[in-house]
């Protein structure tokens, strides 16, 4: 039997407008969105963010399921047939604030690379974290981390006359930072409580001020993993540019310059997909030639004496 041609058509857009609703993600308590959440197709680990308003639409079938995540969060996981307009994700309640007495005579301390000649920019691919780790060789007592600094760029490279100028490009991006503790020299537990994210343009400042202190991560021998997480550039409606064509901005400046207190690794992850943390080192094949850099970053440390 033959069915009519304006059946299917009913069928398929009806299918069509199931998959394609945009859903939008909330706190449990509060029913305010949550921006940039991550969220992966478990069966084939193909991965987005929401948007800053907590929405997202998804092409997946009814059969696979997605993992909704998000710092200070209790992962979520629901199959595509079982989705609901509105998903809630509840606080992890292990991040309860602590209350924390210090005591002693105050001293602040730089530490880093920020001050180091910078002979190299690298654009973060979307959806990628880079992490450095920042390793004091002098033993610092009673340290809790308070800044970041991160120098960037916000220029491209161009080109007129055979000479390499900087061309100035109106863009507007965002990132998320994170702290993670050392693990054999490897990204460890993530140490923030709260989401860090980093709304970047075209008048940001050359160097950015991340103040931290309200963490009270303290800044242990073994030193720190500073964390990079680029989420992408945005449209002018605020949404992130899924198919962006050409590197986003800004870049990060690093340096070949060592210091003789510090040691540093750094190491690149994709955040879908489950892949590990890859260092970039000489046995690299894809970062061979930036593995005598690092992120020029530095650390202003709060010291109790």
């Amino acid at each position: 039997m033959r069915i009519p041609f304006f059946i299917i058509l009913f069928m398929s857009t009806k299918l069509f407008c199931q998959i394609a609703t945009s859903k939008i993600i909330v706190d449990f308590e509060t029913k305010k969105p949550i921006p940039y959440v991550a969220i992966e197709i478990i069966e084939n680990g193909y991965g987005i963010y929401s948007n800053e308003d907590g929405k997202f639409i998804l092409n997946i079938k009814n059969s696979e399921s997605l993992r909704f995540s998000h710092l200070g969060y209790i992962p979520l996981i629901v199959k595509n047939k079982n989705l609901k307009d509105t998903l809630f994700l509840k606080k992890n309640v292990i991040d309860l604030d602590e209350i924390i007495i210090l005591s002693g005579d105050l001293k602040v301390k730089e530490i880093g690379y920020i001050k180091k000649r910078k002979t190299l920019r690298w654009h973060i691919k979307p959806q990628t974290q880079l992490a450095t780790l920042i390793k004091y060789k002098e033993n610092l007592k009673k340290a809790y981390l308070k800044k970041i600094f991160i120098p960037i760029s916000k220029d491209i490279p161009g080109s007129r006359s055979n000479k390499m100028l900087k061309t100035n490009v109106v863009f507007k991006s965002v990132f998320r930072i994170h702290v993670y503790e050392n693990n054999n020299d490897t990204p460890g537990i993530n140490l923030t409580k709260k989401n860090i994210l980093i709304n970047c343009n075209q008048n940001t400042d050359e160097i950015l001020t991340i103040d931290i202190s309200d963490e009270f991560i303290v800044f242990p021998p073994s030193g720190i993993f500073i964390g990079i997480e680029m989420i992408g550039e945005l449209d002018t409606n605020g949404k992130i540019v899924e198919k962006k064509l050409g590197d986003v901005l800004p870049s990060f400046m690093y340096t070949n310059k060592k210091k003789k207190n510090i040691t540093s690794i750094s190491f690149i992850k994709r955040e879908f997909g489950n892949y590990e943390w890859e260092k970039i080192d000489n046995t690299s094949k894809d970062f061979s030639i930036v593995s005598d850099y690092n992120l020029a970053i530095s650390l202003e440390l709060s010291i109790y004496d």
